[in-house]
């Protein structure tokens, strides 16, 4: 093996250090989108159990706006077809067990209230 001259010497020391900086800063980069990722992650999983405590507190409409904001159509879906049985199970047999909605759902005065960014998307 021949030996290193001071200069690449040097060079090879100096090319090590920017390769060890460079990991180290995509590292914490990594680390720090893994992190936004998850409270990420979590926000969504937050505002979906929003949507099913809102099912369930009868406020049909709010349900509906947050599962069109976070772009859920499956979920709006389920929502309207849920809330559309149990209002013809309620007519048909009169059970007044069954959960009234509050203030009522219509539908035509939620699609009214929608803004124009949510009805483009």
């Amino acid at each position: 093996m021949r030996a290193r001259s001071g200069a690449s010497t040097f060079l090879a020391n100096r090319w090590s250090q920017v390769v060890l900086t460079q990991s180290c800063a995509s590292g914490v980069t990594a680390a720090e989108t893994a992190k936004e990722r998850r409270d990420a992650e979590a926000e969504v999983a937050i505002k979906d159990s929003r949507i099913g405590l809102l099912v369930r507190e009868g406020k049909i409409e709010q349900a509906l706006t947050l599962a069109l904001d976070l772009n859920r159509p499956g979920q709006m879906r389920k929502i309207l077809a849920d809330h559309s049985l149990q209002v013809v199970d309620r007519c048909i047999s009169h059970k007044p067990e069954l959960p009234a909605v509050e203030g009522g759902m219509d539908l035509r005065r939620w699609v009214l209230s929608l803004k124009d960014a949510q009805l483009r998307d």
